[in-house]
């Protein structure tokens, strides 16, 4: 019923832009658009002379992301949680634990039934600010979403399928931002926990507990004990982990949301980006196109079957190598040039035509992005594509290909030479063109929203009678990036790359296989390949 409402309003609306498009005018000099092209399998974006950017503003403190309470203003008491839910629906169970600032939930004090999430709720303070920290809030979150309510001005919530990175909302006068604690877990690394999945550790564990009566599972017993545990390791890890990144980095991961946010409020503290510019619109659209991550490919894109020993050459931490030998981030705005490279560019992104090649790779240097995957090709003669300064050099060295130049961004200002070798994932984030927003107070004020947002709605989703999900289509304009500097990351870290693939090649070693930061050689060929 909602789809055929809102599909032919999509459509119209539609209809109306692109009738806007034609006829507006694109540029003041309509030679611009001659640089147009079909590259990549994408919808290309030319440049103008109007080129939009805004000095990069990364403090921790300038956005919802980074602030570990999305309303600073409000005059309420501030507390931290910890807690972990667990459900097993086949026993009618349900088990809630949380730590708090000042209070600990005891195991006697624990509602193993179904709703017991209320009685955490009605324990918070009124008028209090809360924050919770999830295990794995995509999970856990979800059974107290249903119980808060929403103002679509005030609250959100962002998600990565089926994850949810942060959740915001209120229970009567209470506060609750959500935020899951796995957003972190890369920096410890506990695969020898894995094991303790067993059947046999399973049933070792509730022996001790006295979780074995008469030879049988107490599931319930089991259950508490394992939630009330995993909110203590949850609780202790975590400060401890706290503890050790304010000591070392003088950063409170509370006002993060994730590694990438922590990683780059540090680098702008360490002044990584003095005088260097982010952007969005057609410049961030140009620039993204150039960015192109590692080589996963066959060799000469084939299939194999090898019996013989081959080696698992693997780089040893390829991205803080590739920031090592880069000068640092460029500084400055971004400025158009077309036909030719300035000589003065410190760096730069063109968009290229290649005209020839010499030596063709069994790893080739250049990709497109075609029928929904990306082709490693020696077949680029005639083609165009959005290159940064290494990557074209490389092309150049490597391959011996020629070029001419159809347009680009250049910089001449120098370089940040404070770069720190640490996550840079945020340098290239990816637009963010969706969010999701919670209304609650009955079927009147979600419809009343319904029609007020129609012309961004993607979808709907009931949660009760009294909630609903609204996912929205997002504005591009409201999202900045400074891809330029992310580019240098990833062109440098494939140079390091294609310096010891090509080596290989050029002594006739067989390469068989890459995965962006490895490579399977034949065994035998390592020795010739260290004599090199």
């Amino acid at each position: 019923m909602m789809e055929s409402i809102v599909a032919p309003f999509k459509q119209a609306k539609a209809n109306k832009i692109a009738t806007a498009f034609k006829k507006a005018k694109l540029s003041t000099d309509k030679s611009y658009l001659d640089a147009i092209n079909q590259t990549s399998g994408k919808v290309n974006v030319s440049l103008r002379e109007s080129i939009h950017d805004v000095e990069l503003n990364i403090l921790p403190t300038t956005t919802i992301e980074t602030e570990w309470l999305p309303n600073p203003k409000r005059s309420r008491s501030e507390r931290k949680n910890f807690f972990r839910y667990l459900t097993l629906a086949e026993y009618n169970l349900q088990a809630f634990q949380v730590y708090s600032d000042d209070f600990l939930i005891e195991d006697d004090d624990n509602e193993n039934s179904f709703g017991c999430e209320k009685k955490f709720l009605e324990a918070l303070p009124s008028n209090s600010k809360n924050l919770l920290w999830a295990y794995n809030a995509g999970f856990d979150a979800r059974f107290l979403l249903k119980h808060m309510s929403y103002s679509s001005k005030d609250t959100n919530m962002i998600d990565c399928g089926s994850k949810i990175k942060q959740a915001h909302g209120f229970y009567k006068k209470r506060e609750i931002i959500i935020k899951d604690v796995i957003n972190f877990r890369s920096l410890w690394p506990l695969e020898y926990l894995d094991s303790y999945g067993s059947k046999d550790t399973l049933i070792d564990n509730a022996t001790k507990i006295g979780a074995i009566i008469d030879g049988r599972l107490n599931c319930e017993m089991y259950a508490t004990h394992y939630c009330n545990r995993d909110v203590d390791v949850l609780k202790v890890c975590f400060e401890a982990f706290r503890g050790l990144v304010m000591e070392e980095f003088d950063h409170d991961i509370y006002r993060f949301l994730s590694v990438s946010s922590l990683s780059l409020a540090y680098q702008h503290n360490e002044g990584c980006f003095d005088d260097c510019y982010e952007m969005n619109s057609v410049l961030l659209g140009f620039l993204r196109q150039g960015t192109v991550g590692g080589r996963v490919m066959v060799r000469d894109n084939g299939k194999y079957h090898l019996k013989h020993k081959l080696a698992d050459f693997d780089a040893v931490s390829l991205y803080p190598s590739a920031m090592s030998e880069l000068p640092g981030y460029v500084r400055g705005k971004g400025k158009l040039f077309k036909d030719a490279i300035p000589s003065d560019a410190d760096y730069y992104v063109a968009r290229v035509r290649f005209d020839s090649i010499d030596i063709k790779r069994h790893f080739p240097l250049v990709s497109f992005y075609e029928n929904v995957s990306r082709n490693f090709t020696n077949d680029i003669i005639g083609r165009t594509m959005i290159v940064g300064k290494q990557a074209l050099e490389d092309i150049v060295r490597f391959q011996g290909a020629t070029y001419s130049v159809i347009e680009g961004i250049y910089w001449n200002e120098g370089f940040n030479d404070q770069i720190t070798k640490t996550h840079y994932g945020k340098l290239l984030m990816k637009p963010i063109v969706r969010k999701e927003v919670f209304v609650s107070g009955g079927e009147k004020k979600i419809d009343e929203y319904t029609r007020k947002n129609i012309h961004r709605m993607i979808s709907r989703t009931p949660i009760s009678d009294n909630l609903a999900l609204f996912e929205e289509h997002k504005a591009l304009s409201q999202h900045f990036s400074p891809a330029h500097l992310g580019i240098q990351i990833l062109d440098s870290s494939k140079h390091i790359m294609n310096r010891v693939m090509c080596l290989t090649e050029d002594i006739d070693a067989r390469i068989w296989y890459q995965d962006t930061d490895s490579m399977h050689i034949d065994y035998d060929s390592v020795q010739r390949l260290a004599d090199a």
